[in-house]
Protein backbone atom coordinates (compact mmCIF):
# COMPACT_ATOMS: atom_id res chain seq x y z
CA UNK A 1 0.00 0.00 0.00
CA UNK A 2 1.42 3.65 -1.09
CA UNK A 3 3.27 5.15 1.95
CA UNK A 4 -0.01 8.67 2.54
CA UNK A 5 2.90 10.70 4.05
CA UNK A 6 6.82 10.81 3.01
CA UNK A 7 8.85 12.68 5.50
CA UNK A 8 12.58 13.78 4.43
CA UNK A 9 14.52 14.42 8.43
CA UNK A 10 18.00 14.46 7.64
CA UNK A 11 19.08 15.40 10.55
CA UNK A 12 16.38 13.73 12.81
CA UNK A 13 14.85 16.90 13.90
CA UNK A 14 11.55 14.74 14.72
CA UNK A 15 12.00 12.79 17.73
CA UNK A 16 12.43 8.72 16.57
CA UNK A 17 8.70 8.29 18.38
CA UNK A 18 7.21 10.68 16.04
CA UNK A 19 5.27 8.74 13.78
CA UNK A 20 4.05 6.24 16.75
CA UNK A 21 2.89 9.86 18.80
CA UNK A 22 1.21 10.89 15.79
CA UNK A 23 -0.59 7.91 15.61
CA UNK A 24 0.96 7.19 12.08
CA UNK A 25 2.83 4.22 12.26
CA UNK A 26 1.97 2.58 9.15
CA UNK A 27 1.49 5.69 7.54
CA UNK A 28 4.91 7.66 7.42
CA UNK A 29 7.90 6.78 5.22
CA UNK A 30 11.44 8.25 5.76
CA UNK A 31 13.33 8.97 3.26
CA UNK A 32 17.16 8.69 3.28
CA UNK A 33 17.80 10.25 0.12
CA UNK A 34 15.80 13.67 -1.11
CA UNK A 35 15.47 12.26 -4.69
CA UNK A 36 13.52 8.70 -3.69
CA UNK A 37 10.59 11.31 -3.12
CA UNK A 38 9.49 10.96 -7.05
CA UNK A 39 9.56 6.97 -6.45
CA UNK A 40 7.93 6.99 -3.16
CA UNK A 41 5.59 9.81 -3.11
CA UNK A 42 3.89 9.91 -6.04
CA UNK A 43 1.05 8.17 -4.25
CA UNK A 44 1.45 10.03 -1.08
CA UNK A 45 -1.19 12.16 0.66
CA UNK A 46 1.26 14.57 2.25
CA UNK A 47 4.96 15.42 1.93
CA UNK A 48 7.03 16.26 5.10
CA UNK A 49 10.34 18.43 4.99
CA UNK A 50 12.53 18.88 8.25
CA UNK A 51 15.66 20.91 6.90
CA UNK A 52 18.72 20.01 8.37
CA UNK A 53 21.67 21.86 8.77
CA UNK A 54 22.66 21.40 4.86
CA UNK A 55 19.91 23.87 3.14
CA UNK A 56 21.30 22.54 0.01
CA UNK A 57 20.19 19.12 0.82
CA UNK A 58 16.46 20.63 1.63
CA UNK A 59 16.41 22.49 -1.40
CA UNK A 60 16.78 19.02 -3.68
CA UNK A 61 14.16 17.64 -2.36
CA UNK A 62 12.06 20.70 -3.04
CA UNK A 63 13.43 20.13 -6.53
CA UNK A 64 12.44 16.64 -6.83
CA UNK A 65 8.94 16.81 -5.37
CA UNK A 66 7.90 20.10 -7.67
CA UNK A 67 6.60 17.98 -9.87
CA UNK A 68 3.88 15.87 -7.33
CA UNK A 69 0.58 16.96 -6.74
CA UNK A 70 0.68 15.94 -2.58
CA UNK A 71 0.40 18.69 -0.28
CA UNK A 72 3.89 19.65 1.40
CA UNK A 73 4.13 20.75 5.07
CA UNK A 74 7.98 22.70 6.07
CA UNK A 75 8.72 21.85 9.45
CA UNK A 76 11.65 24.11 10.22
CA UNK A 77 12.95 25.69 13.48
CA UNK A 78 14.29 28.76 12.73
CA UNK A 79 13.18 31.10 9.72
CA UNK A 80 16.03 33.13 9.21
CA UNK A 81 18.74 29.72 9.46
CA UNK A 82 16.42 28.69 6.55
CA UNK A 83 15.09 31.48 4.57
CA UNK A 84 16.04 29.94 1.38
CA UNK A 85 13.95 26.65 2.06
CA UNK A 86 10.93 28.91 3.11
CA UNK A 87 10.75 31.34 0.39
CA UNK A 88 10.68 28.26 -1.96
CA UNK A 89 7.96 26.02 -0.42
CA UNK A 90 6.14 29.41 0.44
CA UNK A 91 6.08 29.77 -3.40
CA UNK A 92 4.80 26.10 -3.65
CA UNK A 93 2.25 26.77 -1.26
CA UNK A 94 3.33 24.77 1.45
CA UNK A 95 1.89 25.05 4.48
CA UNK A 96 4.83 26.68 6.51
CA UNK A 97 5.29 25.46 10.17
CA UNK A 98 8.38 27.45 11.81
CA UNK A 99 9.98 26.85 15.58
CA UNK A 100 6.39 24.20 16.40
CA UNK A 101 6.36 21.52 17.96
CA UNK A 102 5.72 17.87 16.88
CA UNK A 103 2.46 17.99 18.10
CA UNK A 104 1.43 20.73 16.03
CA UNK A 105 2.73 18.96 12.67
CA UNK A 106 0.62 15.85 14.39
CA UNK A 107 -2.47 17.80 14.41
CA UNK A 108 -1.39 19.59 10.71
CA UNK A 109 -0.89 15.80 9.01
CA UNK A 110 -4.19 14.94 10.81
CA UNK A 111 -6.40 17.79 8.59
CA UNK A 112 -4.34 16.45 5.72
CA UNK A 113 -5.65 13.22 6.16
CA UNK A 114 -8.61 12.99 6.99
CA UNK A 115 -11.38 14.90 4.68
CA UNK A 116 -13.59 17.26 6.31
CA UNK A 117 -17.07 17.73 5.28
CA UNK A 118 -17.69 20.16 2.39
CA UNK A 119 -19.19 23.93 3.74
CA UNK A 120 -22.39 24.28 3.37
CA UNK A 121 -22.10 26.63 -0.03
CA UNK A 122 -20.48 23.69 -1.52
CA UNK A 123 -22.85 21.19 -0.14
CA UNK A 124 -26.12 23.42 -1.68
CA UNK A 125 -24.23 23.36 -4.97
CA UNK A 126 -23.54 19.46 -5.05
CA UNK A 127 -27.53 18.85 -4.12
CA UNK A 128 -27.65 21.56 -7.32
CA UNK A 129 -25.44 19.35 -9.53
CA UNK A 130 -27.87 16.16 -8.01
CA UNK A 131 -30.73 17.67 -8.69
CA UNK A 132 -33.17 15.30 -9.89
CA UNK A 133 -31.77 12.30 -8.46
CA UNK A 134 -33.90 9.92 -5.70
CA UNK A 135 -32.93 10.72 -2.22
CA UNK A 136 -31.38 7.70 -1.23
CA UNK A 137 -29.06 8.63 -3.88
CA UNK A 138 -28.28 12.04 -3.24
CA UNK A 139 -27.69 11.08 0.98
CA UNK A 140 -25.19 8.55 -0.69
CA UNK A 141 -23.16 10.81 -2.98
CA UNK A 142 -23.12 13.33 -0.59
CA UNK A 143 -21.86 11.66 1.98
CA UNK A 144 -19.08 10.32 -0.68
CA UNK A 145 -17.88 14.27 -1.19
CA UNK A 146 -17.79 14.26 2.35
CA UNK A 147 -15.35 11.42 2.39
CA UNK A 148 -13.51 12.20 -0.72
CA UNK A 149 -10.00 11.83 -0.52
CA UNK A 150 -7.23 9.90 -2.33
CA UNK A 151 -7.28 6.85 0.09
CA UNK A 152 -11.18 6.68 0.40
CA UNK A 153 -12.96 3.52 -0.29
CA UNK A 154 -16.03 1.20 0.04
CA UNK A 155 -15.28 0.48 3.53
CA UNK A 156 -15.12 4.44 4.45
CA UNK A 157 -18.24 5.01 3.18
CA UNK A 158 -19.80 1.58 4.56
CA UNK A 159 -18.57 2.40 8.10
CA UNK A 160 -20.01 5.69 7.93
CA UNK A 161 -23.39 4.42 7.71
CA UNK A 162 -22.50 1.38 10.50
CA UNK A 163 -23.15 -1.37 7.58
CA UNK A 164 -20.88 -3.38 5.93
CA UNK A 165 -19.60 -3.20 2.47
CA UNK A 166 -21.80 -6.10 1.26
CA UNK A 167 -24.91 -4.45 2.33
CA UNK A 168 -23.54 -1.20 0.52
CA UNK A 169 -23.23 -2.80 -2.30
CA UNK A 170 -27.09 -4.01 -2.00
CA UNK A 171 -28.10 -0.43 -1.22
CA UNK A 172 -26.38 0.62 -4.39
CA UNK A 173 -28.48 -1.88 -6.73
CA UNK A 174 -31.66 0.48 -5.69
CA UNK A 175 -30.28 3.36 -6.77
CA UNK A 176 -29.15 5.24 -9.90
CA UNK A 177 -25.59 4.26 -9.26
CA UNK A 178 -23.98 1.33 -11.06
CA UNK A 179 -21.51 0.64 -8.40
CA UNK A 180 -19.64 1.29 -5.20
CA UNK A 181 -16.47 2.18 -7.23
CA UNK A 182 -18.42 4.74 -9.38
CA UNK A 183 -19.92 6.41 -5.70
CA UNK A 184 -16.04 7.08 -4.44
CA UNK A 185 -14.96 8.46 -7.93
CA UNK A 186 -18.36 10.98 -8.38
CA UNK A 187 -18.02 11.98 -5.14
CA UNK A 188 -14.36 12.99 -5.46
CA UNK A 189 -15.04 14.67 -9.11
CA UNK A 190 -18.23 16.78 -7.20
CA UNK A 191 -16.07 17.74 -4.47
CA UNK A 192 -13.18 18.98 -6.55
CA UNK A 193 -15.94 21.33 -8.74
CA UNK A 194 -17.98 22.21 -5.98
CA UNK A 195 -14.74 23.57 -4.20
CA UNK A 196 -12.67 25.21 -6.75
CA UNK A 197 -13.60 27.41 -9.57
CA UNK A 198 -12.93 26.70 -13.44
CA UNK A 199 -9.85 29.06 -12.74
CA UNK A 200 -8.39 27.07 -10.21
CA UNK A 201 -5.22 24.77 -12.00
CA UNK A 202 -5.98 21.08 -12.64
CA UNK A 203 -3.73 20.06 -9.89
CA UNK A 204 -5.52 22.62 -7.26
CA UNK A 205 -8.64 20.69 -8.63
CA UNK A 206 -6.92 17.37 -8.34
CA UNK A 207 -5.91 18.31 -4.59
CA UNK A 208 -9.78 19.56 -3.47
CA UNK A 209 -11.45 16.65 -5.37
CA UNK A 210 -9.03 13.96 -3.09
CA UNK A 211 -7.34 12.53 -6.36
CA UNK A 212 -3.70 11.27 -6.12
CA UNK A 213 -2.73 13.69 -9.09
CA UNK A 214 -3.75 15.20 -12.26
CA UNK A 215 -3.94 12.26 -14.10
CA UNK A 216 -6.43 10.38 -11.52
CA UNK A 217 -8.58 13.50 -12.28
CA UNK A 218 -8.54 13.19 -15.83
CA UNK A 219 -8.83 9.11 -15.84
CA UNK A 220 -11.96 9.44 -14.08
CA UNK A 221 -13.33 12.10 -15.98
CA UNK A 222 -12.22 9.86 -19.56
CA UNK A 223 -13.83 7.01 -17.59
CA UNK A 224 -17.63 8.68 -17.39
CA UNK A 225 -16.87 9.78 -21.11
CA UNK A 226 -16.29 6.04 -22.14
CA UNK A 227 -18.84 4.78 -20.23
CA UNK A 228 -21.24 7.70 -21.71
CA UNK A 229 -23.62 6.33 -25.03
CA UNK A 230 -24.97 9.01 -27.31
CA UNK A 231 -28.67 7.18 -27.03
CA UNK A 232 -28.64 6.72 -23.81
CA UNK A 233 -31.66 8.95 -22.03
CA UNK A 234 -31.65 12.20 -20.78
CA UNK A 235 -32.05 11.72 -17.00
CA UNK A 236 -30.60 12.98 -13.85
CA UNK A 237 -27.69 10.75 -13.80
CA UNK A 238 -26.31 11.33 -17.05
CA UNK A 239 -27.01 14.69 -16.96
CA UNK A 240 -24.65 14.60 -13.83
CA UNK A 241 -21.99 12.16 -15.77
CA UNK A 242 -21.72 14.49 -18.42
CA UNK A 243 -20.99 17.96 -16.01
CA UNK A 244 -18.64 15.68 -14.08
CA UNK A 245 -16.98 14.64 -17.10
CA UNK A 246 -16.56 17.76 -19.06
CA UNK A 247 -15.42 19.29 -15.68
CA UNK A 248 -16.22 22.98 -17.22
CA UNK A 249 -19.07 24.45 -14.57
CA UNK A 250 -18.29 26.78 -12.17
CA UNK A 251 -20.81 27.08 -8.79
CA UNK A 252 -19.01 29.47 -7.34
Amino acid sequence: MPARVVLFDPDGTLPSSFASDAGLDDEIVQLDRAADVQRIGREASALVLAPGHDGSTAMGFLASSSELSAPLVLYAASAPRHRRVVIRAARRGATILIGQTPSVLSACLRDLLVPRPVPTDAEQACRALAAGLSPPTLALLLLAVDRASPDARARDIALALGISCRTLSRRIRHTELHSVTELVMLGRLMRAMTLTGTDETPDVQARAGGFRSVRALERARSLLLTDAHPDDAPTPMAGLRHTLAHGVTSLH
